[in-house]
């Protein structure tokens, strides 16, 4: 939306620093807009572009509706396959995933979910549903699943897919985990437990806060119009930040799971009650699938031994 001369500024930014600095870029869209222009300046540039896509239409349809009251799943797909046709045709290939958001209309369909990735061979990206934006809206109550629900959809999930004779497509966080499981490193932001120093996020306006979660009106460590890094990570809302996000990591250490998880999301959390100090929302769901998916790599080893 805010047109390619807007990126086209960022990389002479970026260039303008020296090769001392290197930088990956990627762009989260829902695809509408990806012209053919834009596909061919993306891939040029090495960007990474992840498409909103959360299934097949019967599911995308219902809950990604444009302002004509339309499914916009046939937009997405057209981008989707702009993006695989100029792949066929370049040796300079753009990177492309998805990401699905899970949610009650996903668990109705779950097969229906899980086949249409499988199928069409798309490497995605599986999210809860955050109490945020338009899932606030009281219309969307029917979207929103327990954690519970969570960690059994993602459980049958799981086991579809570690069942695969060939492997074809990847789902994460599937994959993350179970590479955090072998190497003892997280590979995930909701699961770093330090997420508000190894990541930031810059507003259009300035305003440094946590991630892209985040708005200013709930953490704001400063604005980089005015203030520079040192004084923004000395600010009083990120030890305030850091201060109550403490509590959640220490009452979470006893925990079989913490190597893993570090206490979940923070903004998942928090969003609940608006305080930081609570746990990931979908915790007992985590702890659903990290046992399962424990169990089952334990089983794996013993049978390969």
């Amino acid at each position: 939306m805010l047109g390619l001369d807007f990126y086209k500024c960022i990389l002479e930014i970026q260039r303008s620093l020296g090769p001392n600095f290197n930088f990956k870029n990627s762009i989260q869209t829902n695809g509408c807009l990806l012209s053919q222009e834009f596909i061919e300046f993306f891939a040029e540039n090495d960007f990474h572009i992840g498409l909103s896509l959360d299934g097949p239409p019967e599911i995308h349809n219902i809950q990604r509706v444009s302002l004509n009251g339309k499914g916009s799943f046939n937009k997405v797909w057209e981008a989707k396959e702009r993006i695989w046709s100029f792949n066929l045709r370049n040796k300079k290939k753009i990177h492309c995933a998805f990401i699905a958001v899970l949610t009650r209309n996903s668990l109705l369909h779950l097969d229906d979910f899980y086949n249409f990735f499988k199928e069409n061979r798309l490497n995605v990206q599986i999210s809860f549903l955050l109490l945020a934006g338009s899932a606030m809206d009281p219309k969307a109550s029917n979207l929103h699943i327990t954690p519970k629900e969570y960690g059994q959809a993602m459980i049958y999930l799981f086991d579809r897919w570690v069942k695969e004779p060939k492997y074809t497509f990847s789902i994460k966080p599937f994959s993350h985990i179970l590479r955090s499981f072998v190497s003892g490193v997280h590979h995930s932001c909701m699961f770093a437990g330090c997420c508000y120093l190894d990541y930031l996020n810059i507003d259009p306006k300035g305003n440094i806060v946590p991630c892209g979660r985040w708005d200013k009106n709930q953490f704001c460590y400063g604005n980089i119009n005015i203030d520079n890094f040192d004084d923004a990570f000395n600010s009083a809302d990120l030890h305030r930040y850091k201060s109550e996000r403490s509590k959640v990591v220490n009452s979470c250490k006893k925990c079989q799971h913490f190597d893993i998880c570090h206490g979940g999301c923070a903004f998942s959390g928090y969003m609940r009650r608006r305080y930081l100090s609570d746990r990931d929302y979908y915790c007992t769901g985590h702890k659903m699938l990290f046992d399962h998916m424990k169990k089952i790599v334990k089983k794996e080893i013993s049978f390969s031994d």
